[in-house]
């Protein structure tokens, strides 16, 4: 088992290079892209979602989105999906949507592993 008190492993985790998948570069997963992802019930992080286009496409324009684009969404999830689908449209094609799943996955699994295993004990910090 890696020790994921090794410093590379957790700089792997949590500023990756940014990946291409066609005409999109898929960044970090931040706190932020976390919570848009569980806000528009991504299949990455809600295992009752199925993997779909309307699924997918979602998570890789938030994936690929700065901070900044995304606030205007905070309210409106179903507006961050339909703008995604019209956004992916030219940047992506469906022969990409493979690769912008694993590059998507990836991610939260370097988290994942990065992240410490076990759990706190209570009192303890």
């Amino acid at each position: 088992m890696e020790d994921t008190r090794n410093p590379a492993v957790v700089l792997d985790a949590v500023a990756p290079a940014p990946e291409k998948v066609g005409g999109v570069e898929i960044g970090e997963l931040t706190i932020l892209k976390y919570a848009y992802l569980e806000k528009i019930k991504s299949p990455f992080v809600d295992p009752s979602q199925e993997f779909s286009v309307e699924g997918v496409v979602p998570t890789v324009f938030v994936m690929a989105q700065p901070k900044e684009e995304l606030r205007k969404y905070a309210r409106d999830p179903e507006a961050l999906k339909a703008d995604a689908l019209e956004w992916a449209e030219g940047r992506l094609s469906v022969q990409d949507l493979p690769k912008a799943v694993e590059a998507v996955a990836s991610r939260l699994a370097a988290v994942n592993k990065a992240a410490p295993a076990g759990k706190a004990e209570p009192g303890k910090n």
